[in-house]
């Protein structure tokens, strides 16, 4: 009786501690490895369970504009260009880190879901300078912005954390076969009850 409980709670044990493990937060990173796509205002480009939304630019293009040593990245320019990052299926995240180029001074600024003012991004002349997020601002967001005036800027390897995740389906497996296994262990021993 014992050994047979005891089955039965490494069952459910073990398909608990899966399950929570599989919810953990997820890291993902949005490299625009896809040369050459264009994308006109109105527009988006998803990658990795991101998506990006193009507004008021001028020119969005996946490549390399800038002659930025490294990968390709999201270039884009145009009076008050903005770029709007979320998920694709609407959950939160946390903005870690991303690399950032500019070709002028003019202003950029990034802002979020919860900053109540903009953050002017520092000036990276045509070169990749990674700028890392940490704070309540960068934390649990729906959305980050970036805006630029008008002159060319490109952004690349956007880094999030994810709380969003989906148990896989062994997990699940085996979490309702020790649910099952509990419950006819149950029945069988309340039917020997009952014929004795």
């Amino acid at each position: 009786m014992k050994k047979q409980l005891s089955i039965e709670l490494s069952f459910i044990a073990v398909g608990l501690a899966l399950l929570i493990a599989t919810s953990s937060a997820n890291a993902l990173t949005m490299t625009f490895d896809t040369p050459g796509a264009a994308l006109d205002s109105g527009l988006s480009y998803s990658e990795n369970g991101m998506k990006v939304t193009v507004t008021n630019a001028a020119s969005t293009v996946i490549g390399t504009p800038l002659s930025v040593a490294g990968d390709n990245g999201l270039y884009f320019h145009g009076t008050n260009a903005t770029m709007m990052f979320t998920m694709i299926d609407g959950s939160s995240f946390n903005l870690n880190s991303f690399d950032f180029a500019t070709n002028a001074t003019q202003p950029r600024w990034l802002s979020t879901s919860k900053t109540s003012t903009d953050f002017e991004l520092p000036f990276s002349p045509e070169t990749y300078e990674q700028i890392n997020f940490s704070g309540s601002d960068y934390s649990s967001i729906s959305w980050f912005m970036v805006r630029t005036t008008f002159n060319a800027t490109e952004i690349d390897n956007i880094a999030i954390t994810s709380s969003f995740s989906v148990p896989e389906p062994a997990t699940i497996l085996l979490f309702s076969t020790g649910i099952v296994y509990l419950a006819d262990s149950r029945l069988r021993r309340k039917k020997r009850g009952k014929a004795q």
